[in-house]
């Protein structure tokens, strides 16, 4: 199995694909044009600054979003601004309550901030809200890693 993702680029492909119809239209859906941006600034050109500022206007607009927060969470993530990562995704869990996307970010944060306790703390939710699966029935296969992080962080308290 082809552990990389790459198989959802489809998602980013969207945005390079669209007429200029298409684009005119999106912009007057303001918060979908700029969550489509900052998911192509992030994930694609890897500006996390650019991405940042679309998603802070996505918050502008809506603080109650919680895919907003995480997509703040995973923009600062991916720059390694791993305590305004944390904060988003906080603020996301919030906003929504029981996301396990969410969770495993959270779990994710904290682990790559080297707490240990409460990165194995969110895993574990995660395996409450989801339980383990090979990309079946999950698609973003959140499961699966979720239970390598697991085994990874059970690991790294036992040294």
């Amino acid at each position: 199995m082809d552990d990389s993702a790459r198989w959802t680029d489809y998602q980013y492909k969207i945005y390079d694909s669209m007429t200029e119809g298409q684009i005119e239209e999106t912009k007057t859906h303001a918060l979908l044009w700029d969550y489509m941006t900052a998911m192509y600034q992030c994930f694609t050109t890897c500006d996390y600054e650019k991405a940042a500022e679309s998603a802070e206007r996505i918050l502008s607009v809506r603080d109650d979003l919680p895919m907003g927060w995480y997509l703040k969470g995973t923009i600062a993530f991916g720059a390694k601004d791993f305590g305004t990562a944390l904060e988003s995704f906080q603020k996301a869990e919030e906003c929504s309550g029981t996301i396990p996307a969410l969770y495993f970010s959270i779990a994710n944060t904290y682990d790559a901030m080297g707490d240990y306790e409460n990165a194995l703390n969110y895993s574990r939710k995660v395996e409450n809200a989801l339980p383990y699966q090979d990309h079946g029935g999950d698609v973003y296969g959140i499961s699966y890693h979720n239970r390598n992080l697991y085994n990874a962080l059970k690991s790294r308290m036992e040294e």
